[in-house]
């Protein structure tokens, strides 16, 4: 490349020949601009003006709705399994409610998301409604029907007043006398077929075995025992299509 360059004297208008870095006209003296040679990238073959700005403008956006969808992605996923879990816990509530017919639950004293909201409906003795409170009662049962050996309606004799009767079975017995022994000055409910009917205060360990439910009509004591006693009844097996 030569260093040489043509120009015309700005004062002057001389033509000129000079080399890189000579500053003044050497016929008038007046002062040149500093000029370089010009640099001349090379081109690409074949590519066109513009191009590399519309491929980059295309990358961008190819590249948000990739983001939009992985957005709408995860947020599908999370949604979708939040209503999983939600279907399971109703279904897993629903379910035990159902197959057990007695419960000895513990009464809390605030709401967590371990707790079930009950009403206890207490009643007279001729089975008027007196009295609701609402407790939160916690999901896991402490005892079910599979601790009970039998149920009994019966009428106190001394108050006229009617209530159920409950025998443990020896296993029984044992997690009834450990309950009440670490729970003493709580609450434990009864609940029986889903509904909570008495909720009394654990004042000692029950050793004996023994528990009474007390606070309903007749009627309800002779229902309910009858529950009890099917749900802890084992049922015999069907018999075969051959046996007559």
């Amino acid at each position: 490349m030569s260093t040489e360059l043509q120009e015309n004297c700005p004062r002057c208008g001389a033509n000129l020949t000079r080399k890189l870095g000579v500053m003044f006209c050497h016929n008038c003296g007046a002062p040149l601009r500093p000029s370089q040679p010009e640099r001349i990238l090379p081109k690409a073959e074949g590519q066109k003006p513009g191009t590399k700005r519309k491929t980059s403008t295309v990358v961008l956006i190819a590249a948000g709705v990739l983001v939009l969808f992985v957005c709408a992605a995860v947020a599908a996923i999370r949604a979708r399994n939040s209503r999983q879990a939600a279907l399971a816990d109703a279904l897993s509530d629903a379910v035990a409610q159902k197959a057990s017919a007695f419960q000895l639950r513990l009464v809390l004293d605030d709401a967590p998301s371990s707790s079930e909201q009950m009403t206890l409906i207490e009643k007279s003795m001729r089975g008027s409604q007196s009295r609701k409170e609402v407790l939160y009662v916690q999901r896991i049962p402490l005892i079910d029907q599979t601790a009970v050996k039998s149920a009994t309606a019966v009428t106190d004799r001394d108050t006229g007043a009617s209530q159920i009767n409950i025998d443990f079975t020896e296993q029984g017995a044992e997690r009834l006398a450990r309950v009440t022994r670490e729970n003493i000055d709580k609450r434990l409910a009864i609940i029986i077929d889903g509904h909570i009917y008495s909720a009394p205060t654990i004042m000692t360990e029950i050793s004996g075995g023994k528990a009474q439910i007390t606070g309903i009509t007749e009627q309800e004591a002779k229902t309910l025992a009858k529950k009890i006693n099917d749900a802890t009844t084992p049922k015999a097996d069907a018999p075969s299509a051959g046996r007559r």
